[in-house]
């Protein structure tokens, strides 16, 4: 806006004195050429009218045509700005309409995350009064008691049952994988990135780490791995790291 403005007001002032000099010119020409002799002798002509006619008209339409050149330049500078702030504004449409796409997705990781339930025993009072209750538990902690039931069961109906919150929680973390991938591929500024960044990690690091690292260990009873392919989780895991250091060089 700033060079615009440099531009417009360097070729007004030279509008005006090319204008100036215009005037100086139809005044001072005609009076010169028709008073002295010079190399063309003008003194002896015919009506003042003609004379003053013909030897200003190439001036000013040499000066209007200068003019006029000045005018379209300031037009298509003009024009050129229009443009600019057209795509600046679409440019800026397209920002906010992609940090909406990302905040809609992670909103649903979030409510995917806290939304992950099981039901569990919970011991209440103490001594003889003390007695268990079912107990809804969610988020970090349904995970924690979910893991504990996949290592203390053993039991094939037990494992079906549980193995199903099981696949909800595999899929709770390829929401983690497919959300960073859209964030590293998606333009929006780096604070943004930044904002989301750092909420996905602090929930992933501090809420989901030792889950996953149950998930890929095996049964110290039986040897076998509850928490499924554990390959696969460390192969969704590892890719998750990943895509957070490449984001944090974007704006590190």
């Amino acid at each position: 806006m700033s060079d615009f403005k440099e531009r417009q007001n360097k070729r007004i002032r030279q509008s005006k004195i090319l204008f100036l000099i215009g005037i100086l010119l139809v005044v001072l020409v005609p009076i010169v050429l028709t008073q002295f002799s010079f190399l063309f002798d003008f003194t002896n002509t015919g009506q003042i009218g003609d004379t003053i006619g013909g030897i200003t008209s190439p001036i000013t339409n040499l000066i209007g045509a200068i003019l006029v050149y000045y005018a379209f330049l300031v037009q298509l500078d003009a024009n050129k700005l229009i443009f600019q702030q057209i795509q600046e504004e679409k440019a800026e449409q397209k920002t906010s309409k992609n940090r909406d796409y990302i905040f809609e997705i992670f909103k649903f990781l979030k409510e995917e995350f806290y939304s992950f339930t099981i039901t569990g025993d919970k011991r209440i009072g103490s001594g003889n009064e003390s007695q268990y209750v079912l107990v809804e538990y969610k988020g970090a902690e349904a995970m924690e008691k979910m893991f504990h039931k996949l290592m203390r069961n053993h039991d094939q109906d037990d494992w079906h049952r549980d193995n199903i919150k099981l696949l909800e929680f595999l899929n709770i973390i390829s929401l983690f994988k497919n959300f960073l991938a859209k964030l590293d591929e998606v333009e929006i500024p780096l604070i943004d990135k930044k904002f989301f960044l750092e909420n996905v990690e602090y929930i992933y690091t501090s809420k989901m780490k030792v889950s996953i690292e149950k998930m890929i260990e095996p049964c110290p009873k039986c040897g076998e791995f509850h928490g499924g392919n554990p390959e696969r989780i460390i192969e969704i895991n590892n890719e998750i790291y990943i895509l957070i250091e490449k984001i944090k060089k974007n704006y590190a």
